[in-house]
């Protein structure tokens, strides 16, 4: 049988890649790694799809642009690994599980719209963008949503 092909506005390479880049996200054999990746489908920091990195402590999927950023930072910021080549420990699956980059986001992103001149990086962003992006983020905790304590 001879399959049609799909038309793409992307060019048939780039139709090729998407889908093979999704097919190869989800080409993993642990379940519990598999589910980590389905939930968490965008960069945590740049909304890259298909993320296969890991901020351990962090608790975020993150693109390979982004993780050599992260990496950069050192582990007492953010314990970078590989969802395909690294083995996650049954605890590091079930965090990333529970919380992920959605719940990450909305405490480490909270405040960002309080903060006049940020953007999120998109996947195109150059490494100086996402770097300042990035250290904002993580190490500055600059996007946070501060309350007033009760009494001040």
């Amino acid at each position: 049988s001879t399959s049609t092909p799909q038309w793409s506005p992307y060019g048939d390479a780039t139709a090729n890649r998407i889908v093979s880049d999704a097919e190869d996200h989800l080409n993993v054999k642990n379940p519990i790694t598999r589910a980590v990746l389905e939930n968490n489908r965008f960069c945590a920091d740049c909304g890259k799809e298909y993320p296969d990195w890991v901020s351990l402590n962090l608790c975020v999927l993150i693109c390979i642009e982004c993780s050599g950023i992260h990496r950069s930072l050192g582990v007492h910021v953010s314990k970078v690994r590989s969802m395909k080549m690294d083995k996650l420990s049954a605890t590091e699956a079930q965090m990333l599980l529970v919380t992920g980059n959605d719940t990450c986001n909305s405490i480490y992103e909270a405040g960002v719209r309080d903060q006049s001149g940020w953007e999120k990086p998109k996947p195109t962003a150059t490494r100086r963008e996402r770097e300042e992006w990035i250290k904002s983020k993580y190490v500055w905790k600059g996007f946070l949503k501060y309350e007033k304590a009760s009494g001040d």
